[in-house]
């Protein structure tokens, strides 16, 4: 099974409580300070650092460092280098969700309470702030959304970026038994990309075929706007408007899609988001030109 690039795999568990934090150079935010149970945590880290070396992360969680560096962040590492040689001078512009810890096999937030979440840049041993997160305890709905899953561990067919015909049934199951529920937002988005996955792969081969798909373009465009309540900025929120946009313009919808690639602009300034509506957008521009050529 592979899970979507964005959940971490974080190693051995070690305490740090001997290790004390330099002044802060980095700045960690993320805008929730409240998750749910097994909920991901969307955060956003921008700084300088000076360094001879491409820069590297620890997560601290609750005081405890989870040992990988430089993870995958997003599909890609998102640290701006700005300089040559040595002692050159590094823009950090990160992006992490943090979610599950392979290692230990559970999610990183799987009890009520307060945490701390924390990120060391390794080389410069530089300590971003410390974040404080509230767990909130899921309501008797919600909790009854989870029991389909019969635990923490096959919760994550709800993140999977590619689902076993089981776990598409799983989430199936959930959206059409708990529509309400937060985790059923989350699980709408995998249901519909791969939905649009299935869809663009269809072959056309005359007018009325093609008629037919935009047209299906066109319906599952309103399922993705269904995702809207996706908690955002996060990784699932701006992965559902690009594939909303990208649904619209393939449907005719043009005028729409380019709003949809403008939010994410303005949602998502920094990072592959930003970028590939970007580039989408300029693609469109193209499009138009030739068709007025």
């Amino acid at each position: 099974m592979q899970y979507l690039p964005w959940i971490l795999a974080w190693g051995a568990l070690a305490n740090i409580s001997s290790l004390h934090p330099a002044a802060a150079e980095l700045a960690l935010v993320s805008p929730k300070s409240e998750v749910l149970f097994c909920e991901p945590l969307f955060v956003n880290l921008t700084g300088t650092l000076e360094a001879q070396h491409k820069p590297e992360f620890e997560l601290f969680v609750n005081g405890q460092t989870l040992m990988e560096k430089s993870p995958e962040v997003l599909g890609q590492q998102l640290v701006q280098v700005i300089g040559e040689n040595d002692g050159e001078t590094i823009k950090v512009v990160a992006s992490w969700v943090f979610l599950y810890d392979l290692y230990s096999n559970k999610f990183l937030f799987d009890k009520a309470g307060k945490y701390t979440v924390q990120l060391r840049e390794v080389t410069n041993n530089v300590f971003s702030n410390e974040l404080v997160i509230n767990v909130k305890a899921t309501n008797e709905y919600d909790a009854m959304a989870v029991g389909l899953f019969g635990g923490p561990a096959q919760m994550l067919a709800i993140y999977t970026d590619e689902p076993s015909e089981g776990g598409l049934k799983a989430l199936e199951k959930l959206v059409e038994t708990y529509p309400d529920s937060m985790y059923s937002d989350y699980a709408r988005f995998i249901l519909f990309k791969r939905r649009f996955e299935v869809l663009i792969k269809i072959p056309v081969n005359s007018k009325n075929e093609q008629i037919e798909k935009l047209k299906k373009f066109g319906l599952l465009a309103e399922q993705f706007s269904r995702t809207e309540n996706i908690p955002s900025p996060s990784a699932w929120h701006g992965q559902s408007l690009l594939y909303l946009a990208h649904c619209r313009a393939l449907s005719g919808n043009l005028n729409q899609s380019r709003n949809d690639l403008k939010a994410i602009t303005r949602l998502y300034s920094q990072g592959p988001f930003s970028a590939k509506a970007t580039k989408m957008l300029q693609e469109l521009e193209n499009d138009q030109q030739q068709e007025a050529d």
